[in-house]
């Protein structure tokens, strides 16, 4: 599996997990609620924003790498 592609499915899958938390939140209105919130998908949220940034920036590096590799094959 590609780096993108593998991006692309942590982002799904977080995109689907907070679809899912939004459906128990309309049910589940307590102060578990609100303390499971702020414990674990607040901090999951930023957790999962700096890994996909991470990976974007690995994947640049990566192709920029590739790409100098290919020019000095060609010397």
């Amino acid at each position: 599996m590609s780096l993108p592609d593998a991006r692309m499915r942590i982002v799904v899958a977080h995109r689907d997990l907070l679809r899912a938390w939004m459906s128990v939140e309309e049910q589940w209105r307590d102060g578990n609620a609100r303390d499971f919130h702020a414990r674990v998908m607040e901090p999951s949220e930023i957790m999962i924003r700096n890994v996909a940034n991470g990976m974007e920036q690995m994947e640049a590096e990566l192709s920029k790498l590739r790409r100098e590799c290919e020019i000095e094959g060609r010397i």
